[in-house]
C-alpha cells in the first residue's frame, strides 16, 4: 500500500513541479488577476493529471503510441500555446479591484483554460506516455494499486498548486505593476517558445 502511495505522490509531483508552460501561466494569472485565478487555473491542470492516471489504469494510453494521433495533438497543443502566449503579451496587470471582478466573472473560465491547455500540451502527453507502461504494469500486479496511486497523484498535484499560490499570495503585494508587466512579457515569450519547439518537434 505505502509503496503505491509513494509512487503516486512521485508521479504527481513529477507532473506538477517542473517549471513549464503550465506553472508559468499559473504564476502569471496569479500575479495579474489574483490568487483565486491562479488557484482555479492550477486545479484545472490537477484534473488533467488525474484524468491521465485514470486513462493509464484503463489502458487507454496505448493510443499515444500512434504517431498520427501524437502529431495531431502536438500541432493543436502548439497552436494553443501560441494563443496563450499572445494573450500574456497583450494583457496588462490589473488592480486588486479589477482582479476581484475578473475572478467572479471567469472563475470557471480559468479552470477550463487550464484543462484544455494541459490536456493538449504535448509535454503532458510525453510525460504520461513515458511512464504509462510501467505504471500500468504496477497496477496490474495488484487490484488495489490503482485506488492508492490515483488519489496520491491528485493529492500531490493539489498540494503543489495550493502551496505555489499561497507563496504568491503573500509576496504579490511586494511586486510592482512594472514587474508584473515584465513577467507577462517573459511568460508570453516562453509560452510561444514552448509552442514553437513543440511544433518543430512534431515535424522533425
Amino acid at each position: 500500500m505505502w509503496h503505491d502511495v509513494l509512487y503516486g505522490l512521485l508521479l504527481g509531483y513529477g507532473a506538477a513541479v517542473p517549471i513549464g508552460p503550465m506553472n508559468l501561466e499559473l504564476i502569471r494569472r496569479n500575479l495579474s488577476l489574483g490568487t483565486r485565478a491562479g488557484l482555479a487555473f492550477g486545479l484545472g491542470a490537477c484534473l488533467v493529471d488525474f484524468t491521465m492516471i485514470v486513462l493509464v489504469g484503463l489502458g487507454a494510453m496505448v493510443l499515444l503510441e500512434d504517431q498520427t494521433i501524437l502529431r495531431f495533438v502536438g500541432v493543436i497543443g502548439a497552436l494553443i500555446l501560441f494563443w496563450f502566449g499572445y494573450q500574456a503579451l497583450s494583457s496588462k496587470p490589473s488592480t486588486r479591484a479589477e482582479a476581484g471582478q475578473s475572478i467572479k466573472k471567469s472563475y470557471l473560465r480559468h479552470f477550463g483554460d487550464s484543462y484544455i491547455l494541459t490536456l493538449l500540451n504535448p509535454y503532458t502527453l510525453i510525460f504520461w506516455s513515458s511512464i504509462g507502461s510501467q505504471t500500468a504494469l504496477l497496477m496490474s500486479k495488484s487490484v488495489h494499486a490503482f485506488w492508492w496511486i490515483a488519489p496520491s497523484v491528485l493529492l500531490a498535484t493539489i498540494s503543489w498548486i495550493v502551496g505555489l499560490n499561497a507563496v504568491l499570495k503573500f509576496t504579490r503585494h511586494k511586486i510592482s505593476a512594472r514587474v508584473m508587466r515584465g513577467f507577462n512579457i517573459v511568460g508570453g515569450l516562453i509560452l510561444i517558445g514552448f509552442g514553437g519547439y513543440g511544433l518543430w518537434h512534431v515535424f522533425l
